[in-house]
């Protein structure tokens, strides 16, 4: 039996406002073939939110994931993916740690900030968050991460997405909704990563559209790009045996 130790190491980075039990169709599909680690990221899952008194922050959430990584014994460079919010993290953590990354995952997500407007909304939101609790996203923020292809067809997993979202506090979701709001702006990060770059979109996305994905891969050399129809942001858990096959397929090639 193969030791994950010596495996190549894939960090999984959960979109907002799951956790890292999204991944969970992708563990069969690596094994023997990655280690994955799937991250809770702060106030999700398991995870603790940040400390009183800490400013929330992609920064922050990327340092705390390096810190997981110390503590796990991984040293070389790993696979850095993430979905949405995920890969926000996955780009900073480039920017951070370039030597730790020897390739990027990239999913329904964008390397820019958020315009002006978008941060005012964030902002106001997660103060509604503190004040309703995850409830609120469940009823806001849910049907919107699936293309209307699988609310038709799959409306169970509508179900199991507002599961867990509620299973996180309010904490969380409110810090990483001022963290988004303050990101910085990563394209120069990708467009100078010179490892290989895995980018999957869905072509129902209506959240980030398949067309700024194609662009998105179209910054780096070493770029491939997937849209998967019938698929809307949450692509690894609407048509997860398609995303598996072209996660394998990289990983196969990169390895």
């Amino acid at each position: 039996m193969t030791d994950p130790k010596t495996l190549p190491t894939l960090v999984l980075f959960h979109a907002f406002p799951l956790s890292s039990g999204m991944w969970k169709p992708q563990l069969q599909a690596l094994k023997g073939l990655a280690r994955p680690i799937p991250v809770d990221l702060p106030g999700f899952g398991s995870a603790k939110p940040f400390a009183r008194g800490k400013k929330p922050s992609i920064a922050g959430m990327a340092r705390l994931a390096a810190k997981e990584l110390d503590r796990l014994g991984v040293r070389g460079p790993v696979m850095a993916a993430g979905i949405s919010m995920g890969g926000y993290v996955a780009l900073e953590f480039a920017r951070l740690y370039p030597k730790r990354v020897g390739a990027l995952g990239l999913f329904s997500t964008r390397p820019g900030a958020d315009a002006p407007e978008q941060k005012k909304k964030r902002r106001a939101l997660a103060q509604s968050v503190l004040r309703e609790g995850t409830v609120l996203l469940v009823k806001k923020s849910a049907p919107a991460l699936l293309g209307k292809t699988t609310l038709r067809r799959n409306p169970s997993l509508l179900r199991l997405i507002g599961r867990m979202i509620r299973r996180n506090g309010p904490q969380g979701p409110a810090d990483s909704l001022v963290a988004m709001a303050g990101r910085r702006d990563n394209t120069a990060v990708l467009k100078r990563f010179q490892g290989p770059v895995l980018v999957i979109a869905g072509r129902e996305d209506g959240v980030i559209s398949p067309d700024e994905s194609r662009a998105m891969g179209r910054l780096v050399r070493r770029a491939e790009v997937t849209v998967l129809a019938g698929a809307g942001h949450l692509v690894n858990l609407e048509k997860p045996q398609a995303f598996n096959r072209v996660l394998v397929s990289f990983l196969k090639k990169h390895r």
